[in-house]
């Protein structure tokens, strides 16, 4: 979507049709699939709100909105949401019995469960009949990557703002700028669009705080 954007705005024919015609019909496809994400997404959050669980939206159709404005300009694979590890149990199990998500793993036990939630870095589930799913995340990577996040600084940061009638945290752009990195470093950068991600969080924050971002780089390893 963010290619046929920039093809839209040079001389008319400087792209053949075909491509313009396919890049058209991939940019419907990404709209849809957001709009059909931001309903889910805002249900979700809605639910775990009401029981108390606070939520911070990552990736996805959120970040899509706050760095373009318009969630069809960002393909979006799943709903990624932060929240704090003591509330991951309650948020699986309000998201099974009540969204009708089923869990990636059928654990044999709590405690495998638990050993699960303590080496890994998300819980993923999946919708049978729309095929979405929800990670919920605690941490961005295994405890193997070396990584350190402040997570209690993060949650501090973090904006209570409004996004589609529900209650969310919106996480302060220095933090997004470095979990962001995080997020590509840890998978190589296997995908452009996580690299003009942080090209358009650099060019929508022009006062970014350079210092507190290399500081955190540094101490979150």
């Amino acid at each position: 979507p963010l290619l046929r954007q920039a093809l839209l705005a040079c001389p008319a024919g400087w792209a053949p049709q075909e491509v313009m015609a396919e890049l058209q019909r991939s940019h419907l496809l990404t709209a849809a699939r957001g709009m059909m994400f931001i309903e889910e997404q805002r249900k979700v959050i809605a639910l775990l709100a009401e029981h108390g669980i606070p939520v911070i939206p990552y990736k996805g159709v959120f970040l899509a909105e706050q760095l373009y404005g318009d969630a069809s300009l960002r393909p979006t694979g799943d709903i990624d949401l932060i929240v704090h590890p003591d509330d991951v149990m309650r948020a699986k199990v309000l998201l099974v019995e009540n969204r009708g998500y089923a869990p990636d793993y059928a654990f044999h036990s709590a405690q495998q469960e638990q050993l699960y939630i303590e080496q890994l870095h998300h819980y993923g589930l999946a919708q049978a009949q729309s095929r979405i799913r929800v990670e919920i995340h605690w941490e961005l990577a295994q405890k193997g990557y070396g990584f350190a996040v402040d997570w209690p600084g993060i949650w501090q940061r973090a904006e209570p703002i409004v996004w589609h009638d529900v209650p969310v945290r919106q996480l302060a752009s220095e933090d997004l700028f470095v979990l962001l990195a995080i997020h590509g470093g840890k998978h190589q950068w296997q995908s452009l669009r996580w690299l003009a991600d942080e090209v358009a969080l650099v060019r929508q924050t022009p006062n970014l705080n350079w210092t507190d971002i290399c500081a955190r780089a540094r101490a979150w390893r």
